[in-house]
């Protein structure tokens, strides 16, 4: 599969779509859709290929489709040979300003990273994605995903947090840290981002 231009960071591998994932969907109040989170960058330079084909496996679904392709199309844009380049101009954003501030799945790395930093434990991966406010029912389906293995569910809890999440913050991080009494690591959060 030529991929010329593009980087495909799968986050679970094999990328593949099960019957019971899509059973489990909507047996949940409200549902929750499967998903298995691939990271797809472009560097849309002229080189690359225009249109990424990404197979998806399906497994015991009653279907003819064995595979699902992801297709994602890219546009050249060539710089302009007048373009200046300056200087970039540090903005210093006020604190109300930052804690409006979305996080996404690209702030995953730094959210592990000031957890580590205020030693937050592994194993307290679960209650940590109950305070941030995901499902039982998801955080009980990535704990039989990696059983024993409590660094890999605090990533996958952090990641569904920050993909399904639309208002993820680092104060809403500060406020599910602290109410687990992990003072030390909500104050990192404050002093850093806030």
């Amino acid at each position: 599969m030529p991929s010329k231009g593009w980087s495909i960071r799968p986050h679970k591998t094999p990328v593949i779509a099960s019957r019971y994932d899509i059973e489990e969907c909507g047996n949940m109040s409200p549902p929750q859709f499967p998903e298995c989170l691939v990271t797809i960058t472009a560097t849309l330079d002229i080189d690359a290929i225009k249109e990424l084909n990404y197979p998806v496996t399906m497994r015991g679904v009653k279907s003819n489709v064995e595979k699902i392709n992801i297709v994602l199309t890219s546009e050249t844009v060539q710089k302009d040979q007048t373009t200046t380049n300056y200087p970039a101009t540090q903005i210093s954003e006020s604190n109300d300003d930052q804690q409006k501030v979305i996080l996404t799945i690209s702030d995953l790395v730094d959210v592990l990273e000031v957890l580590k930093d205020g030693s937050f434990q592994n194993f307290e991966w679960f209650d940590l994605g109950l305070y941030l406010g995901l499902t039982y029912f998801t955080l009980q389906t990535i704990e039989a995903d990696y059983l024993r293995d409590a660094k890999r569910c605090l990533l996958e809890c952090l990641a569904k947090w920050l993909t399904g999440d639309t208002k993820a913050t680092w104060n809403k991080l500060a406020v599910a840290v602290d109410k687990m009494g992990e003072t030390s690591v909500a104050d990192i959060i404050r002093q850093r981002y806030l």
